[in-house]
């Protein structure tokens, strides 16, 4: 499913199109809301097949930062989805922060189980990209910051089918 948004003021500065996106998850967890990918694209003015999938940092209160260096990349002629990992943001349990339930749902097996649904998230939304979007499968990349870059370095590493990454400040604390 994917709705468009009301544009922000940076939106309307930078001449982007931006759309609320859920995709199923291929894992399915006990926490219902954490079944679905619930992204945001965002679009420049120009046409384009290349795109990004941005994977954000580890726990934020809201997605205004992270939007920030979304709408950048748009703004410099790029299709950018933002994924948001298992449990954050939307997909965190009700009663936990975003993220914090990465940390306290279990011990190790929780966060195995928890990386990979993050990659084979990451490979879902790559599909989708080139599926419906119109992207290049050689000018789609990855770039994950913290936790993110974690999750990207990962998953980069286990799915040839990306051409590039960029990961920052991976374990940066």
């Amino acid at each position: 499913q994917i709705d468009r948004r009301s544009p922000n003021r940076l939106d309307r500065i930078l001449r982007l199109t931006s759309y609320r996106v859920r995709i199923p998850s291929p894992v399915t967890t006990r926490i219902q809301r954490n079944n679905t990918i619930d992204g945001l694209l965002y679009e420049p003015a120009e046409p384009t097949d290349r795109a990004i999938v941005f994977l954000p940092w580890f726990k934020d209160r809201n997605t205004e930062k992270a939007e920030w260096i979304c709408q950048f990349l748009a703004g410099s002629g790029y299709k950018v989805f933002f994924m948001p990992m298992g449990y954050q943001f939307g997909r965190a349990p009700k009663g936990y922060g975003s993220g914090s339930y990465i940390g306290k749902g279990g011990g190790a097996d929780h966060l195995q189980e928890w990386a990979r649904q993050a990659v084979l998230d990451v490979r879902r939304s790559r599909e989708w990209l080139l599926k419906t979007q119109g992207v290049h499968p050689q000018r789609l990349g990855i770039l994950g910051i913290s936790l993110g870059g974690f999750i990207g370095a990962l998953s980069y590493g286990v799915c040839p089918e990306f051409r590039s990454a960029a990961i920052v400040l991976a374990g940066g604390n």
